[in-house]
């Protein structure tokens, strides 16, 4: 597949504002919703939002084009909602499956 570009990756997430996701494991339910070049996503659980900046995903998507990882423990280095930024990018790969 070719490589994932922040931009692109952004507006999916903007297609995704008010649907609830689930993380890839299954442990949370989250809402992801893109703010100007950021994303913030709000675990069910708690409510309270999580920002991600835009070099936090162009970090994770760096990573993730060369390495395909999609283990949770090879992104923990750039940020901690790497489970969420991973859900989300599973969620893109689908839709352009």
């Amino acid at each position: 597949m070719p490589a994932i570009e922040a931009e692109d990756f952004i507006q999916f997430v903007r297609t995704l504002e008010g649907k609830e996701l689930r993380t890839k494991a299954g442990r949370a339910t989250f809402t992801a919703v893109a703010l100007g070049s950021r994303i913030d996503v709000t675990p069910l659980s708690t409510g309270i939002p999580r920002s991600i900046s835009r070099r936090n995903v162009e970090q994770v998507l760096a990573r993730y084009n060369t390495t395909g990882e999609e283990a949770c423990t090879g992104y923990r280095a750039l940020t901690a909602n790497s489970t969420y930024l991973l859900t989300l990018i599973w969620e893109y790969e689908r839709a352009r499956r």
